[in-house]
């Protein structure tokens, strides 16, 4: 009986983990998303920045790994939850790692605009 019982709260754990992180998914999708319009229309606007087909696959790839990566943090956590038997978890971080990871997504996106301005200046 006491197996049932660790058995549902690590489910319901791992439950709460998930809703946590896929209700702010779209809130790290639109800040990205925003960060890289910017940068996007920066580089199209202040330098000689070839927007092609490439450029344009890598935008959706771009968007795809950042919320591959974005995933980690649920899959990360719900494997620490279960072999933990449910004794730990990332409960009081989820809000700092989620912030830090957004952050630091956005950084990511404005130093590639960064490099490419440095490589496809107006000069």
């Amino acid at each position: 009986m006491s197996n049932r019982v660790s058995d549902t709260i690590i489910k319901e754990k791992i439950f709460d983990s998930f809703i946590f992180w896929e209700r702010r998914r779209m809130l790290f999708n639109v800040l990205v998303g925003i960060t890289g319009l910017i940068v996007l229309v920066y580089l199209i606007s202040f330098t000689f920045f070839p927007f092609n087909i490439f450029e344009f696959f890598g935008i959706f790839l771009w968007a795809f790994i950042a919320n591959v990566l974005y995933s980690v943090g649920y899959v990360f956590e719900s494997i620490i939850i279960f072999y933990s038997n449910g004794n730990k978890s990332f409960e009081k971080y989820r809000l700092v790692l989620f912030c830090l990871g957004t952050m630091l997504y956005m950084l990511f996106s404005i130093c590639y605009g960064f490099l490419m301005a440095l490589f496809f200046p107006i000069d």
